[in-house]
């Protein structure tokens, strides 16, 4: 038995390389993929928009209130976005604008310094871009607390006027950059496409090549075909996976914390990939024809992808709670424990739930198995 598996995953290992356009769309669209979105959310989600300044008073002298506002609006601490400031001239900050090479320009006014000495009130001018409603309200949030930090780090809400004061306490001691999540995100997502759409492909070559008829024939021949073509999926998805692991530490830096986070990222993968490998296999040769393979492999991969959390938290991102069964969320879940020691309490249920979801594709295995045997195929 173990000696026809493996003869099985030997011919769908030869016939995966000699295909070479499919290599290329399970390997290069997961890696595009990858850099798109990590590119879009480095931008919008981190650290570095550029905010132009004007600057009405000058010269800035060292120490003083102008340099400390200065020196909070670039400072990479407390909540995101960051910015990175300059100061070019008022024309040079017009044109930049209108050519969206910047997206807010922010003047410190004349009197500025003399003001807050005296205690006075002082108003601070900003023009936003606003041709993207998420981008521009994370530039104004981004500016209103980088205002709020420096109205607390120098206590300048004390006195005899009334107003609110609070104290706010973090968590964690650092901010999360979603592009740190989201790469984690779309290693789920490469993990289920690559198994749904090789699956989909190993299976569907049967009857495209005309040998089904010869697979049925032989003793228990779908039943070493299904399990073969299922474990050369899993091998071909862990070699994307670890190219695309090697992409990230090289450029990003990304990697793991520790050898038990390593360990466990592979068993989240074996079980979401053996999940979907057997999920790709079964389609593939119930359809037959690889043309319809890669349209709803890429469908319910992404739709997986976006409604398991995998952009923002699954409390943010969906707000159903029924999400948090799939087992891709749970795959999200348990990978931001390991790796960011974020959301630990939802470590053990998303472990039981993704325990589930193998149980549950173990048995529809077996069920096959017994159809086939009973049927003598």
């Amino acid at each position: 038995m173990i000696d026809q598996i493996l003869a099985e995953t030997r011919k769908s290992l030869r016939s995966w390389r000699r295909h070479k356009i499919i290599i290329a769309i399970g390997i290069v669209s997961p890696f595009f993929f990858t850099f798109i979105f990590t590119q879009v959310f480095t931008f919008t989600g981190g650290s570095g928009f550029p905010l132009a300044v004007i600057v009405e008073e000058e010269p800035v002298i060292p120490g003083s209130w102008t340099s400390r506002f200065l020196d909070t609006l670039d400072a990479k601490e407390g909540t995101i976005p960051y910015f990175d400031i300059f100061f070019p001239t008022l024309e040079e900050a017009e044109t930049l604008f209108a050519q969206r090479q910047i997206f807010v320009i922010v003047w410190i006014p004349h009197g500025f310094e003399e003001n807050l000495t005296l205690g006075q009130p002082v108003t601070i001018r900003a023009r936003i871009n606003n041709i993207h409603e998420d981008l521009s309200k994370n530039i104004r949030l981004g500016l209103e607390s980088r205002i709020w930090r420096f109205v607390q780090l120098y206590q300048l809400d004390t006195g005899n006027q009334p107003g609110i004061t609070f104290t706010p306490t973090s968590i964690y001691e650092t901010e999360l950059p979603r592009p740190s999540y989201m790469i984690w995100g779309v290693l789920v997502w490469v993990t289920v496409f690559t198994s749904l759409f090789y699956g989909g492909t190993l299976g569907a070559e049967e009857k495209d090549k005309k040998t089904m008829t010869e697979l049925t024939m032989s003793h228990h021949g779908l039943i070493y075909a299904r399990m073969g073509k299922t474990l050369a999926t899993m091998i071909i998805s862990a070699a994307c996976i670890s190219l695309l692991l090697v992409l990230n530490l090289v450029m990003y830096g990304i990697t793991f914390p520790d050898l038990l986070s390593f360990g466990l990222f592979w068993v989240v993968f074996l079980c979401l990939t053996f999940l979907f490998s057997l999920l790709g296999v079964i389609y593939g040769l119930k359809v037959g024809d690889f043309r319809l393979v890669p349209v709803p492999a890429i469908l319910i991969s992404l739709t997986l992808w976006v409604v398991s959390g995998a952009i923002n938290p699954l409390e943010f991102s969906v707000g159903a709670e029924v999400f948090r069964f799939l087992p891709t969320a749970a795959g999200i879940r348990i990978l931001t424990a390991v790796i960011f020691q974020r959301g630990l309490q939802y470590f053990l249920e998303s472990v039981i739930i993704l325990g589930m979801w193998v149980m549950i594709g173990s048995c529809l295995f077996g069920l096959l198995i017994a159809k086939n045997l009973k049927a003598g195929i």
